[in-house]
């Protein structure tokens, strides 16, 4: 199976702790970006196959913009004030535990329900 690259864009503790869990996953290389660069060009040149990040921090607009160019690429903003994980494009998981989580970064399309929110 080939790895599949996720980054953690931000520093938030949420993230921190969370990369810390899906280390111990094998087929996920992770990369942690605690400081963001700015524009999406350094973002790009890690050729993330997967972007996690708070939507309680700052907006990732880097991380949108490169969306636009790699429609592969999956954006899953994790909302712990509600308890789930949004999925670009507009798919949502309530309340998911590590494991559905990590299914979600294998196979965007499992487990989940359509997200009719505005984004």
């Amino acid at each position: 199976m080939d790895r599949l690259r996720v980054v953690l864009y931000g520093g938030s503790v949420l993230l921190g702790t969370l990369g810390a869990s899906l280390r111990r996953f094998e087929h996920l290389d992770i990369v942690s970006l605690a400081t963001p660069p700015p524009g999406s060009e350094p973002l790009a040149a890690l050729a993330p196959d997967v972007i996690l990040f708070d939507v309680g921090a700052a907006f990732p607009q880097p991380a949108f913009a490169l969306l636009q160019r790699c429609p592969n690429l999956r954006l899953i903003g994790l909302d712990p004030d509600r308890n789930r994980a949004v999925v670009w494009s507009a798919r949502q998981l309530n309340e998911p535990s590590l494991g559905e989580l990590v299914r979600i970064i294998d196979d965007g399309n499992r487990n989940l329900e359509t997200h009719t929110a505005a984004a």
